[in-house]
């Protein structure tokens, strides 16, 4: 088991900058996208992202600190909470909208935290298909689905 100051993951770590870090329009970027613009190998980025490459180099970490633009400390994150801490300074603007909705999802318990964010990654989906002209997937919790 993990001590509380313990690193997280690799994987989790870079799959949390690609969660994270967008397109300036708003949709994510993928690991081609990435392995194009640094020098790392688009197999390389997938092993790394899946967890089957769980020691990368430091000049892997390096390039893939330039492409997010965060610091190499960023790689010694040992909980979500830090992974925002250190993006909150240079990447994420919060509106007043996004403020309310964190804020009352602290309030909730970790099961229904999980429930926010399976809503939230069928709003991402629901959006990428709309901007596609294509129909929005049924909500995660809709019954008629099932």
């Amino acid at each position: 088991m993990k001590s509380a100051n313990s690193a997280m993951a690799i994987k989790d770590l870079i799959n949390f900058l690609f969660d994270n870090i967008r397109h300036p329009d708003g949709r994510p970027y993928t690991s081609q996208e990435v392995s194009e613009q640094v020098r790392i190998s688009h197999a390389t980025i997938n092993q790394l992202r899946t967890g089957r490459n769980k020691n990368p180099t430091l000049p892997t970490l390096q390039e893939i600190c330039g492409f997010f633009d965060v610091p190499l400390s960023f790689f010694e994150a040992s909980s979500f909470d830090d992974c925002l801490k250190i993006l909150g300074g240079q990447r994420i603007e919060i509106s007043p909208t996004v403020a309310h909705i964190a804020l009352r999802a602290s309030n909730l318990s970790a099961k229904s935290q999980e429930d926010v964010l399976t809503i939230l990654d069928w709003v991402e989906a629901a959006e990428r298909e709309r901007s596609a002209g294509r129909d929005v997937p049924n909500l995660p919790f809709d019954r008629q689905s099932s």
